[in-house]
């Protein structure tokens, strides 16, 4: 098998540049669709919150053909940075100017080059790249040198095969997960009610607190310790894809990281990802574009403040206090100021029973 770098099989083509006024935020005539970097997400392209671009500013070199990989190029978060998802067909839209597009080579497998994107090996990279130099932006030739291992077309073919049946049973197994997190929403809404509609009663700081000391990752004790960022949770469903997180030390990360233990929450706290939750099941270290949330004991239950923070209700507040602050996260107060209608703690554990019932899991 031969190793080549990505430059010989495949091109790079840039993203469409537009001024405000060549902009819309819905369809309309003479405008095409515009993915950004929030429309690439590890499930795939997302086709949520497009903005629409004059025609004319769009190429036809510009526009998402079936096999193309879109690259976030540029973002004001280091972890969103290197982020890839590959068009399934022609798609007749562009791409923003904040992200790239990589075009396999008729030379070879396009699937095949697709899935290279998913592996550790590129993120390991992507993320080597981000630590070492701090990046916010890859440069062409930050993607033109990645090195891919090149078998012959009909073994392309075969592997790309194999792992596009693996992607087909692990979306089956999320849409699964997600509809028992629909439950979990219909089992809150039925024993609490619409929080909107409800007396806003207690400041979230009354019954959590939010970690606010920050680890050095550098230190020896914690370069084993596994990694985890707002990618890593799924959408949804809130659980933690272990599976694809790396150590610190694989990672080689350098600013400071949250230390989280078991039963904790973590929380992004930044926009496109103010819906991913997760209850840890273990520890480890979380980036610090994410919250580490303790229940207060005797207060709350740590299952129902991860559904509460999946919920509608809350979701509505953090984007509402992210548009207004023009600034993509939540702050810590604002997580902190919160106010709903909290029951009390033996109806959250009762909550949590019914939860784990209707999941299989024993009572916790």
């Amino acid at each position: 098998m031969t190793i080549v770098a990505l430059a010989e099989i495949a091109d790079q083509i840039r993203g469409v540049s537009y001024g405000k006024t060549d902009v819309v935020d819905r369809p309309a005539e003479g405008f095409l669709p515009v993915l950004r970097a929030n429309n690439i997400t590890d499930d795939g392209l997302s086709f949520d919150d497009l903005v629409y671009v004059r025609a004319e500013k769009v190429s036809a070199k510009q526009q998402v053909r079936s096999g193309d990989i879109v690259i976030a190029a540029s973002s004001g978060s280091i972890s969103v940075v290197g982020k890839a998802a590959q068009a399934e067909h022609d798609l007749g839209m562009g791409f923003g100017a904040f992200c790239k597009v990589v075009r396999p080579s008729p030379k070879v497998h396009a699937r095949y080059i697709g899935h290279f994107f998913k592996t550790q090996g590129y993120r390991r990279r992507m993320s080597a790249l981000a630590a070492g130099a701090n990046i916010n932006n890859l440069k062409n030739e930050h993607i033109d040198e990645i090195e891919i291992p090149l078998p012959t077309l009909d073994e392309q073919k075969r592997i790309a095969a194999i792992l596009d049946q693996a992607d087909v049973l692990r979306r089956k197994r999320q849409r699964a997960i997600d509809r028992l997190n629909q439950l979990g929403q219909a089992i809150f809404y039925e024993m609490f009610g619409d929080l909107a509609q409800l007396p806003r009663t207690q400041d979230f700081a009354n019954v959590a607190t939010i970690q606010k000391s920050l680890v050095d990752p550098k230190l020896p004790e914690f370069r084993s310790e596994l990694h985890v960022g707002p990618e890593h949770i799924a959408s949804g469903s809130g659980a933690i894809e272990w599976r694809s997180v790396r150590t610190i030390e694989e990672d080689n990360v350098i600013s400071g990281k949250n230390r989280f233990s078991e039963g904790d929450i973590i929380y992004s706290k930044i926009r496109p990802y103010l819906n991913k939750v997760a209850l840890a099941d273990r520890a480890g270290l979380c980036s610090a574009d994410m919250y580490v949330i303790q229940p207060t004991k005797g207060k709350a239950n740590a299952e129902f403040l991860r559904t509460l923070l999946m919920g509608k209700d809350f979701l509505a507040y953090a984007e509402t206090c992210s548009n207004r602050a023009n600034i993509p996260k939540l702050n810590r107060r604002q997580v902190e100021g919160y106010i709903f209608n909290c029951p009390p703690l033996q109806e959250q554990n009762e909550f949590a029973r019914r939860l784990h019932k209707v999941a299989g899991d024993p009572a916790p």
